[in-house]
C-alpha cells in the first residue's frame, strides 16, 4: 500500500489509510525494540568477573608493597660487596703492572742479549732492528732498580742505560764510517742500507747531516765542473743554472719518498731546505760569475748614455741630420741573447720554486682530502725561499739590469723602425712597416718577461716602462701624425668644398695612420690574450696570480687610447669623405619614386620589379668599398654609414616624400628591402635600423585611437617621440580629409 502524506489527502478515507499505515509501521518498530533488548546478555552476568579481577589487583598491590621493604636494606649489604670487590680489583691491578713490568724488564734484557749477539755476528740491520724495540722501552723501566739489578750480565756488565748508550755509540760510529764509505765509492746501495739505520739508533739527525753533505758535493762538485768549462756559447749560464735546478729537482723527486719513509715529513722538510742552501750557494756564483763574465755592468752604463736623439726628433717630426747620428751603444743582436739568457735563469728559477713549494706542501698536508686540485694553484711559495741568495741576488741584480735592457732594446727598437718606416699602399689593408716591427718587438719583450714568473718583474716594467713607453712615444708618434694630417684635410676640404680634390698622397698617409692605431690595439690585445690563456701555469701563487691578472688589465685599458685616436680620424674621415655620398645616393635612388598612389596604382607597383633597389645595392656597395682600411675599422666605418643612411631615410619619410595610404604600404616595402641592402645582412648593422623600422611600422598601422601614447603602447614603439608618432597621426588624419 503506498503511504500518502497526510498534507497531500484531501479526503476522510485518505486520511484513514494514513493513519492505518502509520499504525502498522510503529508496530513493527515496537517488535524489533523488543528482539534487540531481549538479546541483550544481562549486565549481572559480568559482576562476578569484575569482583575478581579487583581481588587479584589488591592481592598484586599488596605484594608489591612486602617486595619494597624486602629491598629497603639491600643499600648496606651491597656497599660492603662492593667495597670488597673494590680491594679485589686493586690488589689483581697491582699484580698485572707488576708481572708487566717484570715482563718488559725481561724482554728489553732479551733485547740487549740478541742485541750482542747481532753485533757479534755484523748483523748491523739487527741490530738496529733491536736498539729500536730496547729505546722503546720506557726510561723508568731502564733507570729502574729491579732492572739495574736483573738486566745486567757477565758479558754486559754495565748498567742498562750505560750498556744502550755504549752501544748506540758504536753503531752510530760504524754506520757512519760505511755510510762515508759507500759515498766516496758512490755505491747507492749501500748509502741507502745505511742510510735507513740512523733513525732507527735514535740518530736521525745525524743521519740527515750525512746525506745531505753526501748531496751537496755531488752539486757542488757538478756545479763547479760545469763552471770550469769555456763559455762558449750565449747560453751558456742559462745551461748551467738549469742544469743546477734540474739536479737538485731531480735528488728531491728520487730521493724524498725514501727521507719521508724513514724519517717523516719534518725530516724531510728539513732535508730539503738543505739542499736549497746548497742550490743556493752554487746558484748565486753562477749569477755572480756570468755578471762578471757578460760585462752587465759595462753595458748598463753603456745604455745609460745613449740619448736616443733620433727617436725624439721623430717624435717632434723634424729631421736630424746624418752627422748627428748618435753612435750605437749596444748592438740590438748582441743585446737580445743576453736577454734571453737572463730572461732563461728567472724562468728556471720560478719553475724551481714552485716545484718545491708544491712538494713541500704536499708534505705538509698528506691527507689527500685536504689537497686541492693542481689547477686551483691554492698553495703558497714554501717559507725556504724567504732568505734565498739567488732569490736576492734576482731580485736585487737580474731585475733591475734587465728593466734597463729590455726598456733600452725596446726603445732602440721603436727608433730603428721610425728610422726605417715604409708605407704598404700595394696591397691592402693599407699598413705601415712600424706596427709590424715594432709589435713584433713587443710581443717578444712581453712573453719574455711574462714567462720569466716574476710577477714582481712583470708589474714593475708594464707599469714603469711598457705603459709609459707605449704613451709618450709610440702613441704620440702616430696620434700627433694622425692629428696633423686630419686638420689638413679639413683644411683642404673646406678650401675645395670637395672631397675628390684633396691630395691623393695624404688620403693614404691618413689611412695608414688610422689603419696602424687600429692594428697596434688589436696586436696588443692579441699578445695579452695569448699570455693570459698560461696565467696559472706561470704563476701558480694565488698573490702572483693576483698581481699578473691585474697588471695586464692595466695595460689592456691603456691600449684602449688607440680606440680613441681611430674614433677622431674617423670623424673626420666621415663628413668629409663619405657623408655628402651618403646623401647623394639616396636622393637620386628616390628620386623618381611616387608614393601618392591609387589602389591599381598600388597593385601594378607590387606586380612589376622595384628598380630602386638594385640601383641603391650598387651604389652602396660602391660607397663602403673600405678594403683600404682593416676589417675591423671596415665594419665601424659601414657601422656610421649605417647609421646616417637610417637617420636620412628617416629625415625623408618624415619631411620630404609625398604619401598616401597606398602609398605608405609602397614605401614601407621598398624601406625594408633597402634596410637589407644596407645592412648587408649582418644583425650587428641592422640595429641602426631599429628606429626607422618602428617608423614604417606606425606608417602602415591602422589604428582607432587618437592617443599617441596608447598608440605607442599599442605597437610597442621604444624609440620613436610622442612628436613623432603625433605628427604622423595628423598626417593620415588629413590625407582622409582630403580623400573624402
Amino acid at each position: 500500500m503506498t503511504n500518502i502524506s497526510i498534507c497531500e489527502c484531501t479526503s476522510i478515507n485518505q486520511i484513514e489509510a494514513s493513519f492505518h499505515s502509520l499504525q502498522e509501521e510503529s508496530k513493527q518498530t515496537d517488535d524489533q525494540l523488543q528482539s534487540l533488548l531481549d538479546s541483550r546478555e544481562p549486565i549481572e552476568n559480568y559482576k562476578s568477573t569484575f569482583k575478581t579481577l579487583a581481588e587479584r589487583l589488591i592481592l598484586l598491590v599488596n605484594q608489591i608493597d612486602e617486595l619494597k621493604h624486602e629491598f629497603c636494606d639491600i643499600p648496606i649489604v651491597d656497599q660492603q660487596v662492593i667495597n670488597k670487590i673494590k680491594v679485589v680489583d686493586r690488589e689483581q691491578n697491582r699484580l698485572k703492572e707488576c708481572l708487566l713490568y717484570v715482563r718488559q724488564v725481561r724482554d728489553f734484557k732479551e733485547c740487549l742479549i740478541e742485541l750482542n749477539r747481532a753485533m757479534q755476528r755484523q748483523h748491523w740491520e739487527k741490530a738496529a732492528d733491536f736498539v729500536h724495540r730496547a729505546n722503546c722501552t720506557s726510561s723508568s723501566i731502564i733507570q729502574g732498580k729491579f732492572a739495574l739489578a736483573v738486566v745486567p750480565t757477565s758479558e754486559q756488565p754495565l748498567a742498562p742505560t750505560e750498556t744502550l748508550h755504549e752501544v748506540i755509540e758504536s753503531l752510530h760510529a760504524l754506520f757512519q764510517r760505511e755510510f762515508q764509505k759507500a759515498a766516496r765509492d758512490k755505491d747507492q746501495k749501500e748509502i741507502t742500507r745505511y742510510f735507513k739505520l740512523f733513525p732507527l739508533i735514535g740518530k736521525e739527525k745525524e743521519g740527515l747531516e750525512s746525506y745531505w753533505h753526501f748531496f751537496g758535493g755531488i752539486i757542488a762538485s757538478k756545479a763547479r765542473a760545469t763552471l770550469d768549462e769555456p763559455s762558449s756559447h750565449s747560453f751558456f749560464f742559462s745551461q748551467a743554472f738549469t742544469g743546477l735546478v734540474e739536479h737538485v729537482a731531480s735528488i728531491v723527486r728520487a730521493h724524498t719518498p725514501l727521507v719521508l719513509r724513514y724519517y717523516k715529513a719534518k725530516n724531510t722538510i728539513t732535508v730539503i731546505e738543505n739542499l736549497q742552501y746548497d742550490c743556493d750557494r752554487q746558484g748565486s756564483i753562477i749569477i755572480s760569475t756570468m755578471y762578471d763574465v757578460r760585462r752587465i755592468t759595462s753595458l748598463l752604463n753603456s745604455i745609460k748614455n745613449y740619448k736616443f736623439l733620433l727617436l725624439n726628433a721623430k717624435i717632434k717630426h723634424r729631421n736630424l741630420p746624418s752627422d748627428q747620428h748618435e753612435m750605437e751603444r749596444v748592438s740590438l743582436q748582441n743585446l737580445h741573447p743576453l736577454l734571453s739568457e737572463i730572461t732563461s735563469i728567472i724562468t728556471k728559477w720560478n719553475m724551481y720554486k714552485v716545484f718545491i713549494s708544491r712538494f713541500i706542501h704536499r708534505l705538509l698536508n698528506p691527507d689527500p682530502s685536504t689537497l686541492k686540485s693542481p689547477d686551483e694553484r691554492s698553495f703558497e711559495c714554501a717559507n725556504v725561499f724567504l732568505s734565498s741568495k739567488v732569490e736576492q741576488d734576482i731580485s736585487n741584480q737580474l731585475i733591475p739590469s734587465l728593466l734597463h735592457l729590455e726598456t733600452y732594446y725596446l726603445k732602440h727598437s721603436m727608433e730603428t723602425a721610425f728610422e726605417l718606416e715604409e708605407h704598404y699602399t700595394r696591397v691592402v689593408p693599407w699598413t705601415s712597416s712600424i706596427v709590424d716591427d715594432v709589435m713584433y718587438v713587443t710581443k717578444q719583450v712581453v712573453q719574455r718577461i711574462f714567462f720569466s714568473g716574476s710577477s714582481a718583474y712583470l708589474d714593475k716594467f708594464i707599469r714603469e716602462n711598457l705603459c709609459q713607453i707605449f704613451q709618450s712615444i709610440y702613441y704620440v708618434y702616430i696620434s700627433s701624425n694622425l692629428t696633423n694630417l686630419c686638420g689638413i684635410i679639413r683644411g683642404q676640404f673646406q678650401k675645395f668644398k670637395d672631397a675628390g680634390k684633396i691630395q691623393k698622397s695624404l688620403y693614404e698617409r691618413f689611412v695608414v695612420l688610422t689603419n696602424s692605431a687600429s692594428l697596434s690595439k688589436e696586436y696588443l690585445c692579441t699578445v695579452l690574450d695569448e699570455i693570459s690563456k698560461k696565467d696559472n701555469e706561470v704563476y701558480p701563487f694565488s698573490k702572483d696570480k693576483e698581481q699578473v691578472i691585474t697588471t695586464l688589465d692595466k695595460f689592456r685599458k691603456d691600449s684602449n687610447i688607440f680606440d680613441k685616436l681611430c674614433s677622431y680620424a674617423f670623424n673626420t674621415y666621415f663628413p668629409i669623405f663619405m657623408l655628402p655620398k651618403i646623401e647623394k645616393s639616396i636622393d637620386d635612388v628616390f628620386m623618381d619614386c611616387e608614393y601618392v598612389l591609387s589602389y591599381d596604382d598600388y597593385t601594378q607597383e607590387l606586380a612589376r620589379e622595384r628598380s630602386l633597389v638594385s640601383r641603391l645595392r650598387v651604389i652602396w656597395n660602391r660607397i663602403t668599398a673600405f678594403e683600404e682600411f682593416t676589417p675591423k675599422n671596415q665594419f665601424i666605418l659601414t657601422r656610421m654609414a649605417c647609421e646616417k643612411a637610417a637617420s636620412y631615410l628617416e629625415h625623408l619619410v618624415l619631411y620630404k616624400i609625398q604619401w598616401n595610404e597606398y602609398g605608405a604600404m609602397a614605401l614601407e616595402n621598398d624601406l625594408s628591402q633597402c634596410i637589407h641592402v644596407l645592412s648587408k645582412e649582418q644583425v650587428q648593422l641592422r640595429d641602426n635600423f631599429e628606429r626607422l623600422q618602428e617608423l614604417l611600422l606606425l606608417l602602415v598601422w591602422e589604428s582607432e585611437s587618437a592617443s599617441p601614447a596608447q598608440v605607442t603602447e599599442d605597437l610597442n614603439l621604444r624609440l620613436l617621440s610622442l612628436d613623432i608618432v603625433a605628427a604622423i597621426q595628423e598626417k593620415k588624419k588629413e590625407l582622409e580629409t582630403n580623400e573624402e
